[in-house]
């Protein structure tokens, strides 16, 4: 045990501690900067596309679906059709396949005239949630369904894995289709693809539905795309692609200069060991 400490004072006696830490900090605060500032863009982020909107008592035929991007990985669906407010017909309507989303319905929605109009502020009616179990062939349907009355309005909010999202400089977007239990209905669906605090004139859109109109905050698709048809869509933040260049060239210097200074901190840790033979100059002429 003696010669064990013994050795391992002599060891440590040969380092230049000074130096060893000076490295060691200096590789976590280069390591850190360098991971910190990597371009966060990773492609085209995966969107679910198997939701579905199945109309069960219709008090409408006109429906809106709007998604929302929310802070972080999370967004929110909308469907609705304002034209049933004056309704107290009841209404049901099932959400196929929202995996990590859950309804999350306010208790009132907000209709404002436009130009600095009046804003008005709509109370709906409690809203009943059910997950019945519906088998069909070979599987079960997962199923959501919302029993309400009156106006037809349904809120979903996921908090990831959301049919929009954003992962750097790439977007992308499905909205589900929207059908009937009943052969005989018919429906139209306004799309509306909302950014948040993004400028949709920084993207460019790839959809082979092209949208209809756009506004500073985002992209509609009108009526004439049935609701039984499924829109998908991705697009790019060109600006944002040319900084994720710039950062992956920073981050690739930072992070070569800290393996560097590793390789400094490996010599350091093994030059005890070399005899002193390896340390004794050459002799002259060889």
């Amino acid at each position: 045990m003696g010669d064990t400490d013994r050795g391992l004072g002599a060891y440590i006696g040969k380092l230049h501690l000074v130096g060893i830490a000076t490295l060691a900090v200096l590789i976590v605060a280069l390591a850190a900067v360098g991971w910190s500032i990597r371009p966060a863009s990773g492609g085209f982020p995966t969107v679910p596309s198997d939701l579905g909107v199945l109309v069960g008592s219709p008090a409408s035929a006109h429906f809106t679906e709007s998604l929302t991007l929310t802070p972080g990985a999370g967004a929110t669906m909308r469907v609705f059709d304002l034209s049933t407010a004056t309704s107290t017909a009841p209404w049901t309507l099932y959400l196929n396949n929202i995996g990590t989303g859950h309804v999350c319905t306010k208790r009132s929605y907000t209709l404002g005239a436009g130009g600095g109009g009046a804003i008005s502020v709509v109370p709906l009616s409690p809203q009943k949630v059910s997950h019945p179990k519906v088998p069909t062939v070979g599987a079960v349907l997962n199923l959501t369904e919302v029993q309400g009355r009156g106006t037809v309005y349904v809120q979903v909010c996921w908090p990831s894995d959301a049919p929009a999202a954003r992962n750097g400089a790439y977007l992308s977007a499905v909205f589900p289709p929207i059908s009937s239990d009943n052969a005989s209905g018919f429906y139209v669906a306004t799309r509306q693809l909302n950014l948040g605090s993004l400028d949709a004139a920084d993207y460019v859109l790839q959809s082979v539905s092209q949208p209809t109109s756009a506004t500073q905050g985002g992209w509609q698709w009108s009526p004439r795309f049935p609701a039984g048809q499924a829109i998908t869509l991705s697009a790019v933040d060109t600006s944002e692609t040319q900084h994720d260049s710039y950062r992956a060239f920073l981050s690739g210097i930072v992070l070569g200069v800290a393996g560097g200074a590793l390789v400094a901190l490996i010599q350091e840790l093994v030059a005890p060991f070399r005899t002193r033979r390896e340390l004794r100059p050459p002799e002259p002429g060889g």
